[in-house]
């Protein structure tokens, strides 16, 4: 009868330990998933955003990366470090001075081709296109004469009408260069003016074409020293 109780009791014992066993294993085999399953999205993770970009989710937890959505990985993944883009712009400053061609006088004397454009996708406040330093003639009436040659160079649609000491007073067969206007047709004449005038620099005088439709506009021709 004591074996018997005994083989019993010793039988109870054997299957609660094994039921704790059980238990205790399950438990450990679910948490043991669940952080595998978060170490593999935190991986998966840092490769869909690379280590540079890393620091751009510095601020969660483990469990907050391994909760995170395909669509917030992919938001993360396409963070662009805008730090690293500033610091490779080169800080440079160009200055390029060429003879300009008028956008309203474009043609071609052997097949009479011209191209015109329109009055809207021309800039109605005309800035500075040429500015230069030039051995100019000592004559005074030789120096006015070389600077209006290179005014009527850069325009061709300008015509000289009469100069003075006042300056020199030209008119445009076409759209005027300055104010984009037809002048003919508003019956304005000797509408652009050529005028010296103190520079943007000490002792440097400019010689500038100004339109009267517009006076506050003018482009500049030459820069000369005073």
């Amino acid at each position: 009868m004591t074996n018997t109780l005994s083989t019993n009791l010793l039988r109870e014992l054997n299957s609660k330990l094994v039921a704790e066993i059980t238990e205790i294993r399950e438990k450990y085999s679910e948490v043991e998933t669940e952080n595998t399953y978060r170490a593999r999205k935190i991986h998966e993770l840092f490769e869909k955003i690379g280590v540079d970009k890393i620091k751009n989710i510095k601020t969660y937890s483990a469990n907050s990366i391994s909760e995170l959505s395909d669509i917030l990985l992919t938001d993360l993944s396409e963070i662009e470090v805008s730090e690293k883009v500033e610091k490779t712009l080169p800080e440079t400053e160009a200055h390029i001075l060429t003879t300009p061609v008028p956008l309203t006088h474009i043609s071609n004397s052997e097949d009479k081709t011209g191209v015109s454009i329109s009055e809207e996708s021309i800039s109605n406040e005309p800035e500075s296109i040429n500015a230069f330093d030039e051995d100019l003639p000592d004559d005074p009436k030789e120096k006015q004469k070389h600077v209006i040659k290179m005014a009527l160079e850069c325009f061709p649609v300008l015509s000289l009408k009469y100069s003075n000491e006042s300056g020199d007073y030209f008119t445009c067969s076409e759209i005027c260069s300055i104010c984009n206007k037809d002048h003919i047709k508003e019956n304005i004449g000797f509408n652009v003016e050529g005028i010296w005038s103190s520079g943007d620099y000490i002792n440097t005088k400019i010689y500038s074409l100004k339109c009267w439709k517009a006076y506050q506009n003018s482009i500049q021709i030459i820069s000369i020293k005073a």
